[in-house]
């Protein structure tokens, strides 16, 4: 079952990093070895009810069979399931297997990924591939972006890639929280406060973006313009020529 592939793949690296972490990771990391176990025993605890479900269902069905109930010798399929149906049993669909990790329809998929991430980053933090310190929140979240880390909540379908830092930095809030806590408390409290301080050169990418776009937009509507009104004075000089050759 691929959630419980993630789940342990999880695990292994959670263990990898817990053998030797640099101080200002070990309470991160045992941080995620709790919220791993603690999902790992609700995922645990939902198998279970589900599987007790589905065995008070087939037992409920053998008990209606055997008493008469529910006849099942020669009747359509068809016929039985929406007996089966009005009868409030439990319906449990069979799911094709998924093409990736993480099946959509699972209930944990998005709580997985999240600490896959999470545990994924803190690998990435201390093997010295990702630097926190001294960075700026926008060009973090730049490189988690860069490399491939999923954003939560996810990004609207068909919205503009880059066009909200604000959007952007709270897509990635949970891996910046987890930076700042491997950090000294003042530079902690220096990264985090950047949330509430304007990003002027930003402001001004995007003001002289939307200026561009106005000009353009303008320069294809006088062009336009133009168009139209030689159509206009192409026909009304063709209307004029007609009238002198056929009155």
């Amino acid at each position: 079952m691929a959630i419980m592939a993630s789940s342990m793949r999880i695990l292994m690296e959670l263990k990898d990093l817990l053998e030797d972490p640099p101080s200002n990771c070990s309470a991160v990391l045992e941080e995620l070895k709790l919220e791993y176990y603690e999902l790992r025993k609700r995922i645990q605890i939902k198998k279970l009810e589900l599987e007790k479900l589905k065995l008070e269902n087939r037992l409920r069905f053998v008990q209606e069979v055997n008493s008469g109930e529910i006849v099942v010798n020669d009747r359509e399929k068809a016929d039985l399931y929406e007996e089966l149906r009005q009868r409030g049993y439990t319906p449990f669909p069979n799911k094709p297997k998924p093409a990736g990790d993480f099946d959509a329809d699972e209930e944990f998929d998005d709580e997985l990924l999240i600490l896959e991430n999470k545990v994924k980053f803190i690998g990435g933090v201390i093997s010295g591939e990702i630097e926190v310190i001294d960075k700026k929140k926008a060009h973090l979240v730049q490189e988690l972006r860069q490399r491939g880390f999923t954003p939560f909540p996810k990004p609207v379908e068909g919205a503009v890639a880059g066009t909200s830092d604000a959007a952007e930095e709270s897509e990635y809030g949970y891996l910046l929280t987890l930076a700042s806590k491997t950090m000294p408390q003042e530079k902690a409290e220096q990264f985090l406060a950047e949330a509430d301080e304007p990003d002027f050169e930003s402001l001004d990418m995007d003001l002289q973006k939307l200026e561009f776009n106005d000009a353009q937009g303008d320069k294809e509507r006088e062009a336009a313009q133009i168009n139209i009104r030689g159509q206009c004075w192409s026909f009304s000089m063709c209307t004029r020529e007609e009238t002198l050759i056929y009155g």
